[in-house]
C-alpha cells in the first residue's frame, strides 16, 4: 500500500516537472542534467527518506563533475 502511494507521488511528482517551467528554461545539456539529478534525488527521498542521505553527496558530485568537463 505504502509502495502504491509513493509511486503515484512520485509519477505526480515528474508530471509537475514536466510542465514546470524549469523545463521550458532548460537551454543546455547541462542544465537538463541538473534537472535529472534534482528529479533522481527526490524520487530517493520519496521512497527512502533518511537512508538517501548518504547517496545525496554522491549524486551532488557527481553533478558537478558532469558540469564541468570542457
Amino acid at each position: 500500500m505504502e509502495a502504491e502511494e509513493g509511486f503515484a507521488s512520485i509519477k505526480n511528482h515528474i508530471h509537475f516537472i514536466q510542465e514546470s517551467k524549469w523545463i521550458k528554461k532548460a537551454k543546455n545539456h547541462c542544465e537538463m542534467v541538473n534537472l535529472g539529478f534534482k528529479l533522481l534525488v527526490s524520487s530517493f527521498l520519496a521512497f527512502w527518506g533518511n537512508y538517501a542521505r548518504n547517496f545525496v553527496s554522491l549524486i551532488l558530485f557527481c553533478e558537478r563533475f558532469a558540469c564541468h568537463i570542457d
